[in-house]
């Protein structure tokens, strides 16, 4: 079982965020992308969500950021596994 995460809460709802394998102080969506639990936090709540059925996850998106997420261990209204956490570039 992983131990490198942290558990944040609000407005009734935990999330959980890993840490990065290769820098363990940040959190991954923070050494890769830039983004705070805070980020991940205002778009599950903030953003339009949907269901991704070929990835089996649901994604949330507000303007170019975008949260990738799950329950853990499938137990809808749980705690929120935060997958990923990121801005999208430009398309160009």
């Amino acid at each position: 079982m992983r131990t490198d995460f942290v558990e944040v809460e609000a407005q009734a709802q935990r999330f959980r965020l890993y840490f990065d394998t290769d820098e363990p102080g940040l959190l991954h969506i923070s050494a890769r992308h830039g983004m705070s639990a805070a980020d991940s936090v205002a778009l599950f709540f903030e953003g339009e969500c949907s269901w991704n059925e070929a990835r089996k996850r649901f994604e949330s998106r507000l303007g170019r950021r975008v949260l990738y997420w799950a329950w853990l261990h499938g137990q809808e209204h749980g705690t929120v596994l935060v997958l990923s956490c990121f801005e999208k570039q430009e398309e160009r």
